[in-house]
């Protein structure tokens, strides 16, 4: 019954939010935006702060912003009364399970000392994921063995394909054109470049240079795009320079947390 660190009475508590990873951002946006309002109609709560794309501003020494991803999202939830936050968490995450099945939604309380709110971490490392994700498979299989167990987490999360170019050093040198160049082209043309900033009243709006929609709509569209030799002194077609697209999904280590 004793406790060096007590439970916290912070009037606040935390839900958090996660899509099938690599889901676009304003689907994380509109969906946190839709729990937020739903949220704040609940008795007890007195005001809710939300962030979509990563965590928050580490505003306490005992909280640690999740990293970004488009797929994640935060509510930071205030209430009148902190012993009101035991009934309103159950709430808040049975509304989640209800009304978004392909997503992953629970409540945390702060607490006061230190480690994460995860109560079981298990970290494996390695130089081969696929023996990493067999790891892991065996680890989450294990904790969903214990009755209590629930809200597990895979850092990892849902594998997602990625087009990497293969370039054609040689052809590349002779044109003058590094990596660096090729993966400004391709980010160029489908995530934009910032190019300026464009001033209105007090705020500040990125100017990004983009390709148009037309012209990256498809994955086949890669072998459109043109990219600028300092040798030839104009534009190329970067198939000249890439001898192809692989799709891969790859990481180097995988952590799970359950509580």
């Amino acid at each position: 019954q004793n406790s060096f660190f007590p439970d916290s009475t912070r009037p606040q508590f935390l839900v958090h939010y996660w899509l099938p990873q690599g889901t676009h951002i304003r689907r994380t946006e509109s969906d946190v935006r839709k729990i937020e309002a739903h949220v704040r109609t609940l008795e007890g709560v007195t005001d809710v702060s939300s962030f979509v794309g990563q965590g928050a501003v580490r505003f306490l020494l005992t909280y640690s912003p999740e990293e970004a991803n488009d797929a994640y999202g935060l509510l930071l939830v205030g209430v009148e009364d902190y012993r009101r936050i035991a009934d309103l968490m159950p709430q808040v995450d049975d509304h989640i399970a209800a009304n978004y099945p392909d997503a992953q939604g629970f409540c945390r309380r702060f607490v006061l000392g230190p480690g994460d709110a995860q109560k079981i971490q298990a970290r494996f490392r390695g130089p081969d994921t696929k023996v990493l994700r067999a790891l892991a498979a065996e680890a989450e299989a294990l904790m969903w063995a214990e009755p209590t167990a629930r809200d597990m987490v895979n850092d990892w999360r849902q594998r997602v394909p990625l087009v990497r170019p293969v370039v054609a050093e040689t052809q590349a040198r002779n044109a003058g054109i590094t990596r660096s160049d090729i993966a400004s082209a391709m980010a160029s043309t489908y995530d934009g470049l910032r190019i300026g900033v464009y001033r209105e009243r007090d705020k500040l709006l990125p100017i990004v240079a983009r390709a148009p929609e037309a012209e990256r709509g498809q994955v086949d569209d890669l072998q459109k795009i043109q990219i600028w030799s300092p040798v030839a002194r104009r534009a190329i077609p970067i198939r000249q320079v890439v001898l192809d697209f692989e799709t891969v999904s790859d990481r180097k280590s995988t952590r799970l947390n359950s509580s």
